[in-house]
């Protein structure tokens, strides 16, 4: 493919210009020129101009704005605008749907909401217009129903995925959910071939600027963190139940019985209650094993989650086991020792343990509105029975209530919602008294809820998934808090059973990947002039910036005697020279810089195929082997279909696209019609030219 190269209209050749404004025209992100909603703050409207302009590009886009900075308003603004008065559909959690249909009612647009575990069940929302992903981190795996069942929904569809947490274990997870939105060649010219290739690679050094949108935190107008630890003692009882779970011997497999042995040390960490429970449900496991056993009936894993009913985590980590394992590998004989074991902890929960002491002196003659979130139905139980707070209010996901009182979630949430000034005041709970200051809740409340009337965050137990931490955290750290400051108070795990689980070293680990994948910083935005630079530094360098054809934009950096490269860490390297750099170089020819730019940018582009990769051989070549069969019949109407099934292949594809290219492969002649639309409707290859924005090229300072 022949790649021509030029210059933009405004790039001067023969005058350097300013620094600073060079170096911005490098970093900024391409923005539309919409007009913003008068509803959003000033802060979202940089974040709602570049992800339009992505939705336009690429079909689709993420906002991975900060937790509390109005993801909600800003993914609605975009959706208005791109069609005006048109239908809007939102995926939400079931928490949040009423929530949604609010906000839309308010803002005056037509808005379908659909929950996600209704799309978990099979449904999907009907339509043709904008969908919107809320908390898109939910779907994050190709394996998953949910995320089966959406995929082909959202094919032909401009879709907005909002999270605040795009990465929870691993990098792929982020490339999972932007597959949802855009095809998979999106960032083709920019110098990124492939995301599904991406995602098994080193994410860092990739820019996904063009698809992620982020916002800044320090713009959003949240109130201050101010974080406390809190480490109960390692109590003698403790100790003595630990040794218990130690002397279990529950699965002839190392494996399957370590799993259960963690899962009782978790419950553990949660409290006394929760592990009683857990003792409970493990000895009802093992009888029904001793039954089926005597009856001469193995029940295999399928068979062992019917059994446990609609919760199974509540039991162990059976997710984690081999779809094979059977019941016959739990030692039965164990059940004596659970026996004694849970009532080992029945003594010591009577007792009261050192945990919950702490939360009451932490609260104790202090009514700020505050949230306890833990993992542990029982939990929640246990402290609303223990704490001597009688008007408690409580959110599970089975529940909600103050006190022994059941209400429902809106009632107890009202009390510590912070609404905007237009809205009218919190309305009193449902048993007609004044909101409690306490709610303890399960993380069913730590997603997409709006509760700036919370002055304090505890973290009881510890979440598995750091981006929970996050999540909890943002009900109070929000947009619109009635807060300068909230505190956030963390528990963590008495010494020896943080040696046991590392709970606290894995969430540290785990908070490091978005940094590691280059989502640790704001998009960068800013008003710059194409132009060129040559400064000095304290060592060299080069950093270019390219608009390819309409769309595309590439940046391209190489360090001191090294080649030109997409790496984004070798590009802020070399930007972050400008803060060093002095007066300008004597050398202020860019000609042999231009050059060596000139065909880095031609070999990069057309090594990496501008007009698409087949994304799958086996459709492809069941395709070709129709064609040649109706060129024979000559039968030349179903020959031009055969074409635009051959467009649809060429290109990049989203996730619900590659589930047609895999029917096709199979002869689905459903999926030859869809594929056909598609290829008629989709972008068609182009020849592009790159033209040359901004240039910074940095010597070495003289001695």
């Amino acid at each position: 493919m022949r790649i021509s190269f030029d210059y933009d209209p405004r790039f001067d050749r023969q005058r350097p210009g300013p620094l600073e404004s060079v170096i911005w025209a490098i970093r900024q992100a391409q923005t539309s020129g919409d007009e913003p909603p008068g509803w959003l703050t000033p802060a979202q409207v940089a974040p709602y101009q570049q992800a339009t302009e992505a939705v336009r590009r690429f079909g689709g886009t993420m906002l991975a704005m900060p937790v509390g900075s109005g993801k909600t308003y800003v993914s609605l603004a975009i959706a208005s605008t791109m069609i005006p008065g048109g239908t809007v559909a939102a995926v939400v959690p079931a928490i949040l749907t009423q929530q949604w249909r609010e906000t839309g009612r308010r803002l005056g647009i037509d808005l379908t909401v659909i929950s996600h575990e209704s799309v978990s069940r099979g449904n999907v929302p009907d339509g043709t217009g904008v969908i919107i992903i809320d908390e898109s981190h939910r779907f994050r795996d190709p394996t998953r129903r949910r995320y089966r069942t959406v995929a082909p929904a959202l094919v032909g569809r401009l879709t907005i995925l909002a999270t605040a947490t795009p990465i929870v274990n691993q990098p792929a997870d982020l490339i999972a959910q932007l597959l949802l939105a855009v095809p998979d060649d999106a960032l083709a010219l920019s110098g990124i071939p492939s995301l599904r290739a991406l995602a098994a690679t080193d994410l860092g050094s990739a820019s996904l600027d063009a698809l992620v949108v982020r916002g800044d935190p320090a713009l959003i107008g949240a109130p201050a963190r101010r974080a406390i630890e809190v480490v109960p003692p390692t109590e003698p009882a403790l100790v003595r139940v630990m040794d218990g779970i130690g002397r279990l011997l529950p699965a002839r497999d190392g494996a399957i019985a370590s799993l259960i042995r963690i899962s009782f040390l978790r419950a553990l960490g949660s409290s006394p209650a929760a592990l009683v429970a857990a003792l409970g449900r493990y000895r009802r496991l093992l009888d029904h094993a001793d039954r089926a056993a005597k009856a001469g009936h193995p029940i295999a894993r399928r068979a062992l989650l019917q059994v446990i009913g609609p919760a199974p985590d509540q039991l162990i980590l059976w997710e984690l086991m081999p779809q094979t394992a059977e019941l016959s590998d739990l030692r039965i004989g164990d059940r004596r020792r659970v026996a004694q074991l849970r009532r080992q902890v029945q003594r010591w929960l009577a007792e009261g343990d050192a945990k919950r002491r702490c939360l009451q002196q932490l609260l104790a003659g202090d009514e700020r509105p505050t949230i306890v979130f833990v993992t542990a139905l029982e939990t929640v139980r246990y402290l609303r029975e223990t704490l001597g707070i009688p008007r408690m209010a409580w959110i599970t996901g089975s529940g909600a209530g103050i006190g022994m009182t059941r209400v429902s979630r809106e009632s107890v949430l009202a009390g510590f919602r912070a609404p905007r000034a237009a809205e009218p005041p919190a309305p009193r709970t449902a048993i007609g008294l004044q909101p409690p200051w306490l709610l303890v809740a399960t993380d069913v409340a730590a997603e997409g809820l709006n509760l700036q009337g919370i002055a304090r965050v505890v973290h009881y137990d510890l979440p598995w998934p750091a981006v929970r931490i996050e999540q909890r955290d943002g009900r109070a750290i929000r947009l619109g808090s009635s807060h300068a400051t909230v505190e956030v108070v963390r528990f963590g795990l008495p010494d020896l059973l943080e040696e046991r689980l590392a709970i606290s070293a894995t969430l540290a680990w785990k908070a490091e990947l978005p940094i590691t994948a280059g989502l640790n910083a704001p998009t960068p935005t800013g008003s710059g002039e194409p132009g060129w630079v040559v400064r000095r530094a304290i060592r060299g360098g080069a950093i270019a910036r390219f608009r390819i054809g309409e769309d595309g934009s590439l940046v391209l950096a190489r360090e001191e005697g090294g080649q030109w490269t997409t790496d984004r860490r070798v590009r802020d390297g070399v930007l972050a020279l400008a803060e060093g750099s002095s007066e300008p170089s004597e050398a202020m020819g860019i000609a042999a810089t231009v050059n060596s730019l000139s065909v880095a940018v031609r070999g990069h582009l057309d090594a990496f195929g501008l007009a698409g990769q087949p994304a799958n051989r086996l459709a492809i070549r069941a395709i070709r082997a129709r064609g040649e069969t109706l060129r024979r019949c000559r039968q030349r109407g179903e020959l031009e279909a055969v074409g635009a099934v051959h467009q649809f292949l060429a290109r990049g594809h989203r996730a619900g696209e590659a589930a047609i290219t895999r029917a096709l492969a199979a002869g689905d002649e459903a999926a030859f019609s869809r594929a056909a639309t598609l290829g008629q409707q989709g972008p068609q290859p182009v020849t592009p030219t790159a033209h040359l924005i901004a240039l910074v090229v940095f010597v070495t300072q003289r001695e």
